[in-house]
C-alpha cells in the first residue's frame, strides 16, 4: 500500500505540474520559473475543461481531463514558438540568474523529511482520516465525482471551489484506491513538493538572487504550526491548504511584472500570468486571491514611493501622496465591490452564530506568541525579530512586516468583533479565525528567513578570526546554524529528569495531535466499523440506505460507495425525513412511516453503534434524542424491519415490503 501511495505522488506531480509547465513555457519563461509557476496553470485548464464538459454533458474522467489538457498546453506552446519568432512581445520576461535547481532540489528535500515525518508518518494507514464535518463534504465530492463524471465547480448547483475535489479525484481514478488514499497523497505532494518550490520561486525575486538568503528559507517554509500544520488537524480544510500552496506563486508574478514594467521588458507575459493565478483562485479557494491583495497592498505603496513619479513610463502631475491615496480608495471600491458579489455571497455572509468575540487581550496575546490553537512559537518570533532588524537595514523588505500587521488586524476583527464589521472585514475568510491565522504565518515565512540569514551572517563574524583556512568558516556556520535552527523548530517533544518531566514542543503537540486524530481505534468510525461497511456494500449495492451520519456512517459513501441518506453531520430536511427520524420504529404499524420510506426510495436501515447504549460514540452533542427518538428505539424486534448483517453492536436492517403497496 505505501508502495502504491509512494507511485502516486509521481503521478500527482505529473497531474499537478506537466501541463502548466507548457503554458508557462509559451510564455517564454525559463524552465526554472517554468516548473515553479506550473501548479496555478493546470488547475486552471482542469477546472475550466470540467466546465466544459460539464456544458456538453461530456463525462469528465482523469483520462479525459489530463490528456486534454496536456494537448492545449502543447498546442499553445506551439503556437507560441511559431508566432514568437522575432516577435518582441514574446520576449522572454525576465533575465534569470542564479536560479539554480540545486536550490529546488534544497528545498524539496527538506520538506521531504518534515512531511513524511509530521504528516505521513502520522498516519494510520494511507487511507486514514480524520472524521470531521469538512471531511464529510471533502470525501464525498472526490467520491461523487468519480461515479457521476460531473466534476465542475458547479456540479452541486451553487459555486464551490472544486480544484482539490478535481485533482484528488483524478488521483483516485488512475490509482484505483478510494478518496481518503487519494487526498492524502494529494496533500503530501503540496507538503513536500507544491508549497516549498512555490515559496522558492518567490524568493527568488523577493532576495534577487541572493543565494545563501534564498538557501535559508529552506528551513522557513514549513516552520509555522498556523500552516500548513494547522490546517490538517482537527477539520481538515484541503481546499484552502492548495490555494494557499500556490499564493507565493501570485506573489512572484507580481514581483517579476514590477520589474518587466520598470526595465520596460515585455509586459504581455506577467500580465496573463497574473490572469492565469487569478482565475486558479476560482478553483482553489477564493481567500487566496483577497490573501494575495492584502500583502500587496504595502508592497504597491512602496514602489508608488519609491518610483520617480510616472506609471508604466508616463509622467504623472500627482503627487505621491495623492497617488497612495488614490490607490487606497481603489483597493476599499474594490473591497466593496467583491463583497456585494452574488457569487461570493455564501462566504462572506457565513455565520458561525454568536460570536463570543474573544477579549482584546486574548486576540492581541495569541498574535504576538503565534499561539492561536497550538503552543506558542517562542524560537520562530526570535527569528521573526531578527528578520524585522534585517528588514529595516535592507528597507526595500518592510512591506513585509506591514503586510503581517494587517493581517493582524482581519484576525482581530474576526475573532474580537461581532456584526457586520466582522463580516465586512473577515468576511472573505469565512470570519475563521484559523484560515487568517494561516495566512499571517506564511505572510511571516520571509521574515523567519531573513532571520536565519543574519544570524548566520553574525556567526561567519564570529568564526573568521579563529579560521585557519580562507572561506571554511562559511561552511562550518552554515552548517551549525542549520542543525541548530531546524533541530530546535522541529524538536519533537521529549522528556527531561525529574522535578521537570514531560516537555510539550510546538512540533511535538502537531504530531501527537495529528496522529490521534488519524487514529481510527479512537475515532467514531474504527477498523471493525469500516470493516462491516464493506459487508454491508456487498449486500445493498446501490440501494437507498437510513442512516445515523453521527455515528460515522457519513463517511459510509466516500469509503465504500454506500448510498446513505445523510452524507454530512447533519438531520434531514425532507418531510419523510424527519418523519422517520421521530417514528422510524413504527414502519411495520403506522402505514405513513412506510410512505415515508418508499417515496424516499429508502429499502435499509444502518447502525454502526446500538441505538440503546448510551456510552456508545453515536450520542454525541450533535445528537438530538428527540429529532432521532423513532431510529433510536429501533431493535431486532422492530415490526417491518428484517435484520440481514449483524455485528457486535452494529446492525443492517432491510425494510420490508417497501415496493409493495
Amino acid at each position: 500500500m505505501w508502495g502504491l501511495f509512494a507511485f502516486g505522488i509521481i503521478i500527482c506531480m505529473l497531474f499537478v505540474y506537466l501541463p502548466g509547465f507548457f503554458i508557462f513555457k509559451s510564455l517564454r519563461y525559463s524552465s526554472y520559473l517554468s516548473v515553479t509557476l506550473a501548479p496555478c496553470a493546470s488547475i486552471s485548464e482542469y477546472g475550466l475543461l470540467c466546465l466544459i464538459f460539464e456544458s456538453i454533458e461530456m463525462q469528465t474522467s482523469f483520462v479525459s481531463l489530463f490528456l486534454a489538457s496536456l494537448l492545449i498546453s502543447l498546442v499553445i506552446f506551439g503556437t507560441a514558438l511559431y508566432l514568437g519568432k522575432g516577435n518582441l512581445a514574446f520576449k522572454a520576461p525576465y533575465k534569470h540568474k542564479n536560479h539554480q535547481w540545486s536550490n529546488l532540489l534544497l528545498y524539496i528535500g527538506v520538506a521531504v523529511i518534515i512531511t513524511g515525518y509530521f504528516f505521513v508518518k502520522t498516519l494510520d494507514g494511507p487511507d486514514s482520516f480524520i472524521l470531521n464535518n469538512d471531511a464529510t463534504t471533502h470525501l464525498y465530492n472526490i467520491r461523487h465525482f468519480t461515479e457521476t463524471g460531473n466534476w465542475s465547480i458547479l456540479a452541486s448547483g451553487s459555486y464551490y471551489p472544486q480544484g482539490y475535489s478535481e485533482l484528488s479525484a483524478m488521483l483516485s481514478q488512475a490509482l484505483g484506491v478510494n478518496a481518503p488514499f487519494a487526498a492524502n497523497i494529494l496533500v503530501t505532494t503540496l507538503l513536500s513538493v507544491v508549497l516549498p518550490s512555490s515559496m522558492l520561486g518567490f524568493f527568488c525575486f523577493l532576495f534577487k538572487g541572493n543565494t545563501p538568503l534564498i538557501r535559508c528559507g529552506s528551513i522557513a517554509v514549513l516552520a509555522f504550526a498556523g500552516f500548513p500544520w494547522f490546517f490538517l488537524e482537527s477539520n481538515q480544510i484541503g481546499p484552502n491548504l492548495l490555494g494557499f500552496s500556490l499564493l507565493p506563486q501570485g506573489l512572484m508574478i507580481i514581483l517579476i511584472a514590477f520589474r518587466c514594467f520598470k526595465n520596460k521588458q515585455t509586459k504581455i507575459a506577467p500580465l496573463v500570468s497574473f490572469g492565469i493565478f487569478t482565475f486558479s483562485c476560482v478553483f482553489t479557494h477564493p481567500n487566496t486571491l483577497f490573501t494575495l491583495g492584502v500583502m500587496l497592498v504595502p508592497y504597491c505603496i512602496y514602489q508608488i514611493i519609491v518610483s520617480d513619479n510616472k506609471v508604466h513610463g508616463v509622467s504623472t502631475f500627482l503627487s505621491k501622496p495623492t497617488l497612495i491615496l488614490l490607490f487606497l480608495l481603489a483597493v476599499l471600491a474594490i473591497w466593496i465591490t467583491c463583497y456585494n458579489l452574488p457569487m461570493l455571497s455564501s462566504i462572506v455572509s457565513f455565520n458561525w452564530g454568536p460570536n463570543p468575540a474573544e477579549s482584546p487581550e486574548y486576540t492581541i496575546k495569541t498574535l504576538l506568541t503565534y499561539s492561536y490553537k497550538n503552543p506558542a512559537q517562542f524560537f520562530v518570533i526570535f527569528l521573526m525579530l531578527f528578520g524585522l532588524f534585517y528588514a529595516f537595514i535592507h528597507r526595500e523588505y518592510l512591506w513585509i512586516p506591514v503586510s503581517i500587521l494587517l493581517l493582524f488586524f482581519i484576525f482581530y476583527a474576526a475573532l474580537a468583533c461581532n456584526g457586520f464589521l466582522r463580516q465586512f472585514i473577515s468576511g472573505f475568510w469565512y470570519t475563521a479565525g484559523r484560515r487568517i491565522y494561516g495566512a499571517i504565518c506564511i505572510a511571516s515565512i520571509p521574515l523567519v528567513t531573513m532571520g536565519i540569514y543574519l544570524i548566520l551572517n553574525m556567526l561567519h563574524g564570529v568564526l573568521k578570526p579563529v579560521c585557519k583556512e580562507k572561506k571554511s568558516y562559511k561552511t562550518i556556520s552554515s552548517i551549525l546554524v542549520t542543525i541548530l535552527i531546524t533541530i530546535t523548530i522541529f524538536v519533537p517533544s521529549f522528556t527531561l529528569p525529574a522535578p521537570t518531566g514531560a516537555i510539550t514542543t510546538t512540533f511535538g503537540y502537531i504530531y501527537s495531535s495529528l496522529e490521534a486524530d488519524n487514529k481510527s481505534d479512537n475515532s467514531i468510525l474504527d477498523q471493525e466499523e469500516r470493516n462491516f461497511l464493506s459487508k454491508v456494500k456487498d449486500i445493498v449495492g446501490n440501494s437507498k440506505v437510513f442512516n445515523l451520519p453521527f455515528d460515522g456512517s457519513a463517511f459510509a459513501y466516500a469509503l465504500n460507495g454506500i448510498n446513505i441518506n445523510l452524507h454530512h453531520f447533519q438531520t434531514n430536511s425532507s418531510e419523510n425525513g424527519i418523519l422517520l427520524q421521530k417514528k422510524l420504529n413504527e414502519i411495520g404499524l403506522n402505514p405513513d412511516v412506510k410512505n415515508a420510506a418508499k417515496d424516499s426510495e429508502i429499502e435499509y436501515v444502518l447502525y454502526l453503534d446500538s441505538a440503546l447504549d448510551e456510552g456508545s460514540s453515536a450520542f454525541t452533542s450533535m445528537v438530538d434524542p428527540e429529532l432521532w427518538d423513532g431510529y433510536l428505539k429501533v431493535n431486532d424486534n422492530t415490526p417491518g424491519l428484517e435484520l440481514v448483517l449483524s455485528d457486535g453492536d452494529m446492525r443492517l436492517y432491510k425494510i420490508e415490503d417497501t415496493s409493495k403497496n
